[in-house]
Order: structure tokens, then sequence, then C-alpha cells
């Protein structure tokens, strides 16, 4: 599984082996820059995979996890995507140990809600703890 290899090798290490082929890692630093870059290229890998059925979905998935990973840790990310028979998994890992949370619902504030949109789009989403930081996932169901 993503995740399980994702934490095995401290999230930030070296490359995945034995990775299959629907599968997608791209390396990114803390700048707002890479959210739309990792936008961008969940759409291109859902689109390429045959599930562009849920590409609108991945890349609003990315786009929060990246945006989270950007604004609250600050450190370089990884970004990983894998489809396999059921469910597009994405990840993203980054080098803080701090945890995401559910910002209480807000009129006035622009931000908060990115926790509360990964978990309304996901069939199943969490947090691992690694060496280095920590990979948030989430799973969609294809």
């Amino acid at each position: 599984m993503l995740v399980d290899r994702l934490t095995d090798r401290g999230a930030l290490g070296p490359g995945m082996p034995g990775r299959p082929d629907q599968s997608l890692e791209l390396e990114l630093a803390a700048l707002p820059t890479s959210v739309a870059e990792a936008r961008r290229a969940a759409r291109a890998a859902s689109q390429a995979w045959d599930v562009a059925h849920a590409a609108e979905d991945a890349a609003l998935a990315v786009s929060e996890l990246v945006t989270n990973a950007v604004v609250h840790a600050g450190t370089p990310l990884l970004v990983a995507m894998e489809l396999d028979d059921r469910n597009l998994t994405v990840a993203v890992s980054d080098g803080s140990q701090g945890m995401p949370w559910q910002a209480p619902p807000s009129r006035t504030r622009e931000g908060g809600r990115g926790v509360a949109i990964v978990s309304g789009l996901g069939a199943t989403w969490g947090v691992v703890r690694t060496v280095l930081g920590k990979t948030v996932w989430m799973n969609l169901t294809v």
C-alpha cells in the first residue's frame, strides 16, 4: 500500500522500490506555486489512468493537502498518487510533526476548511507519523 511505503521510507527518503505502473511521485518545495503544479499532476494522472471521472476530486484533494503542507509545515513535500482496483490514493508527506485538525466553521475566516473538504471527498482518510514528519492520505473510490 502507498501509505505503508511512504511511512517505511520516512516520508521524504529515497525512491519507492516496486511501484506499480499507475503511481506518481512529485517532490515539491513549500511554495504557493506547488499547489497548482500538484493539481495539474493529479488531473493528468487521473486522465492517463482512465479514471477521468475522479480527476476533479483528486485535484481538489491534492490541492487542499499541499496547501496545508505549504502553509503549516513549510518543508519540502512529496505528493504521491496510486491507483488500484478500487481506490485512487492521494498522499502528501511533509517534514512537520504537526497534525492536521479541523477548524470550526467560520463565515469570516478565509482558510480552515481543508480537512473538512478532504474528509468529505474521500472514502477514507488519515494521517501517519513518519520519522521525518507525517503523511496525510485519502482514498477516492473509483
